[in-house]
C-alpha cells in the first residue's frame, strides 16, 4: 500500500549510478497530492474504463462493464481489454464512461477483446476496434519543444511483458512524470527537474530516458537514465554525460530526441539519442549517441558520435542484441542501419537519401518491425527530386540545392518499405517498395510509425498535415500491409483525437493489439487498437 509514503534521493551532480547516489525526488503522487490510502488499496474512485469507437468501418460495440473483482479490489486495465473498474467511473469530461460509448452488445465486444490477431492478409482486410481510456484529468501535460529535428517526445509509452502500460510525459508546471495504465486515480511516478525522453518497461518496472529541462534546448547540458521498480521505487540513475558548460571543446549537450530500448535476456538498457557536442572548430556539431547501461547502472558508451547529423532514432531488440535506424544528412546521407555492436561502430546505408548537409534529409523514419527473419522499415520520402541530389558539405554548401532538398524533404508525397534481414548489418544499399498511397491535394505525409499486425503484416499509421509547418492541421489513417508492401487494409481514417505527437511511437502489447497515447483536448488518453 503506498498511500502518502515519498522517497526523496537528493545528492550532487556527478555520473553516479546508485540509488543512493540518485538526483531525482521520485514518488507516487499527483502534482497536487499524494493519493489518500482508501485510493492506493482500491476503496477509493477508479481510473474510467476504456471508451471504444469505431475504426476501419469497424461494428460498434459497447466498452467493457465496470467490473470489479471478486476481492472488491479495482480491475486494471489490461492488455485483453478489461478497464480500471469502479462503479460510475468518470470519462475525461466528467459523464459515464458508458454514456460515452457508441451501442452495442456484450457479445460483440466479449469477440473484439477475444478475437485472435489476423492469420493473413485476407484476415487483416477485417475492421479493428478502437478503445480510449482517460487517464486522470489532474494531469497537465506540457506542450512538446519545438526543435529542428521535429520529433520531441509527448506521451511516450513502454509495454511490459504482462501488459501493464507506462505513459511518459513533461508536466505544465516543470518536471516530467510517469504513469502505469493500472494506477488508482491520482497516482504517478513524478521526476522533477527533467524533460521527457523516452521510456522502456523492464523485468521490474520502467526507465525513463531523460533530459536537461533547460526549454532551449541548444543551451542544454546533459542526459540521463533512471531505472524505477514497478512502484515507483529508485533502481539507478545513470548519467551519459553531464557538461560544467558548452563552451569547453568535447563538450557534450542539446539533448532533445532520443529511444530507449531495454534487452531483458541481458537486464541492460541502450540509449540512443540525439545530441551535440563542441569540436575545435568552434562549433557545436549534432550527432547520435549510443550506450548500454548493466543492471547496476553502470554505463558502456558504443559510440559516442554515431552519425552526423543524425536526425532521427529507431532501435528494436534482436534477443540479446539490438538494431539501430538513423537518419543522416551529412556523414552519412541515407537510412542507415546497425547492429549495435563491434569496437568502431560506424553507420551503414541501406537507402541513400539526397541530403542538404545542414539539417534535411528527404525522408522521414516509420519505425522498424520484426517479421520473424526480417525487419520491416517503413519510411516517407519524396521522389520528385532525385535521391542522387546532393548540396555539398557544409560550410560550402550550394544554397539553391539546399533548399531544394529542404522543400522536399518538409513535404513527404510517398510512402517506401525496406526489408532488412536479420541477423547482421547489411554490406550493402536495398530496394525499397513502394506502397500504393496518395496523400490528399495540398497534403504532406508525416508522423509515419508501424506496429506488428497479425502474422507477418504491418500496421502503418500516419498523419497528413496542411496548413503551417510549426502549426499544422493533422488528418491521421492507418493501412495494413505485408513484408512486400501489398495493401491488406487500404488507407483508413482514425476518429478525431486518435493521433499521435511527432516524436510518440505505437507498441504493440503481448495479445496482438496496438497502443499508443496522446494528449488531445488538454488530458492524456490511451488508445487501444485491436485487430
Amino acid at each position: 500500500m503506498v498511500g502518502h509514503a515519498t522517497r526523496d534521493l537528493d545528492v550532487a551532480p556527478g555520473n553516479t549510478h546508485r540509488a543512493a547516489a540518485a538526483l531525482l525526488v521520485i514518488f507516487w503522487c499527483t502534482l497536487l497530492g499524494c493519493a489518500d490510502e482508501s485510493t492506493a488499496n482500491g476503496d477509493g474512485p477508479a481510473l474510467p474504463s476504456p471508451v471504444v469507437t469505431n475504426g476501419a468501418g469497424a461494428s460498434t460495440t459497447d466498452a467493457p462493464a465496470n467490473a470489479a473483482a471478486a476481492n472488491g479490489s479495482e480491475v486494471p486495465m489490461t492488455a485483453d481489454g478489461a478497464g480500471q473498474a469502479g462503479s460510475g467511473a468518470a470519462g475525461a469530461d466528467g459523464s459515464d464512461s458508458a454514456s460515452e460509448t457508441a451501442a452495442g452488445d456484450d457479445a460483440a465486444t466479449d469477440a473484439a477483446a477475444t478475437a485472435d490477431p489476423p492469420a493473413s492478409c485476407a484476415d487483416a482486410a477485417l475492421a479493428y476496434q478502437l478503445e480510449t481510456t482517460p487517464l486522470d484529468s489532474s494531469f497537465a501535460p506540457a506542450a512538446p519543444a519545438q526543435v529542428w529535428s521535429g520529433e520531441v517526445a509527448h506521451t511516450p509509452v513502454a509495454v511490459a511483458a504482462d501488459g501493464t502500460v507506462y505513459v511518459g510525459f513533461n508536466v505544465a508546471g516543470g518536471g516530467a512524470m510517469i504513469v502505469r495504465s493500472d494506477a488508482p486515480a491520482g497516482g504517478g511516478f513524478s521526476l522533477p527537474d527533467a524533460a521527457m525522453g523516452a521510456l522502456a518497461a523492464t523485468a521490474d518496472g520502467v526507465a525513463a530516458l531523460l533530459f536537461d529541462p533547460n526549454p532551449t534546448v541548444d543551451s542544454r547540458t546533459w542526459a540521463t537514465v533512471v531505472r524505477l521498480g514497478s512502484d515507483g521505487s529508485p533502481v539507478f540513475q545513470s548519467d551519459l554525460f553531464r557538461s560544467p558548460n558548452l563552451d569547453d571543446v568535447d563538450t557534450k549537450g542539446g539533448a532533445a530526441s532520443g529511444v530507449l530500448a531495454y534487452i531483458a535476456e541481458t537486464d541492460t538498457l541502450v540509449p540512443y539519442l540525439g545530441h551535440t557536442q563542441r569540436y575545435d572548430d568552434g562549433v557545436r556539431h549534432q550527432g547520435g549517441y549510443l550506450a548500454t547501461i548493466d543492471a547496476s547502472g553502470n554505463q558502456s558508451v558504443i559510440s559516442g558520435w554515431f552519425g552526423s547529423h543524425n536526425l532521427s532514432q529507431r532501435i528494436l531488440v534482436d534477443g540479446a542484441r539490438v538494431v539501430t535506424l538513423g537518419l543522416g544528412d551529412a556523414f552519412p546521407k541515407g537510412i542507415f542501419l546497425n547492429y549495435a555492436e563491434g569496437a568502431r561502430l560506424q553507420p551503414q546505408v541501406i537507402y541513400r537519401l539526397a541530403a542538404d548537409g545542414v539539417g534535411s534529409a528527404n525522408a522521414k523514419l516509420g519505425g522498424m518491425v520484426d517479421l520473424g527473419s526480417d525487419i520491416a522499415l517503413p519510411f516517407i520520402t519524396n521522389l520528385s527530386i532525385s535521391q542522387d541530389l546532393d548540396a555539398g558539405a557544409w560550410p560550402n554548401t550550394d544554397e539553391a540545392i539546399s533548399m531544394q532538398i529542404r522543400d522536399a524533404a518538409a513535404n513527404g508525397t510517398d510512402l517506401g518499405l525496406l526489408l532488412a534481414p536479420k541477423g547482421a548489418t547489411p554490406g550493402a544499399e536495398l530496394a525499397p517498395s513502394w506502397i500504393d498511397l496518395t496523400p490528399s491535394p495540398g497534403a504532406r505525409l508525416s508522423r509515419l510509425r508501424s506496429a506488428p499486425y497479425g502474422a507477418d503484416m504491418i500496421l502503418l499509421g500516419w498523419a497528413e498535415l496542411t496548413g503551417s509547418e510549426w502549426n499544422p492541421t493533422a488528418t491521421f489513417f492507418t493501412m495494413v500491409v505485408d513484408s512486400s508492401g501489398a495493401i491488406c487494409q487500404p488507407a483508413t481514417q482514425l476518429p478525431a483525437g486518435h493521433g499521435w505527437a511527432s516524436g510518440d511511437d505505437i507498441k504493440a502489447l503481448p495479445d496482438g493489439s496496438i497502443t499508443w497515447a496522446n494528449a488531445e483536448g488538454g488530458g492524456i488518453q490511451l488508445v487501444r487498437l485491436v485487430p
